[in-house]
């Protein structure tokens, strides 16, 4: 699919520029280096490729992270806004306000990290208890080994 983002933000980068400075930028501490720097939110809190998802011929699937911007990010962005303006939650935007905040958790790298490793420890765990592992795995391209790798 044509124009499909490979940078992958786990922080949107609507949300981002609600703290931008003047000129647009954010101030970011880059942990690794130890330095503070001006960086724009296009590029902030974005991993390449974060949540393609890739078939057993190598071909990309970017639709998840179109998916966060239009069922989690937009919506939530909707609510922030309304909040912004005086305004109050319906119903139905507080749940998506909910999904948004939830989904700033679950959506970091360190999160599917953290539930990759977990997953492992589990299929050793049974692995080890005497459960044969499937003889073969499930391929990429199935609806089922896609979701699972989209949760981490």
């Amino acid at each position: 699919m044509p124009n499909q983002p490979k940078l992958h933000h786990f922080l949107p980068e609507a949300y981002l520029r609600r703290f931008a400075d003047e000129r647009g930028d954010l101030w970011v501490l880059d942990r690794k280096q130890g330095v503070v720097r001006r960086q724009s939110p296009e590029v902030t809190a974005a991993q390449r490729e974060l949540y393609t998802l890739e078939d057993d011929s190598g071909e990309r699937d970017r639709t998840v992270e179109s998916a966060l911007a239009n069922l989690v990010d937009g919506p939530g962005q909707d609510a922030l806004r309304a909040l912004d303006e005086g305004g109050t939650l319906s119903g139905e935007d507080a749940g998506k306000l909910a999904i948004f905040v939830a989904a700033l958790y679950v959506r970091t790298p360190a999160f599917l990290e953290q539930h990759r490793q977990l997953a492992e420890q589990v299929r050793d765990s049974l692995i080890r208890g005497g459960v044969e592992p499937a003889v073969e795995p499930l391929p990429a391209s199935d609806p089922e080994a896609q979701r699972l790798r989209a949760a981490g």
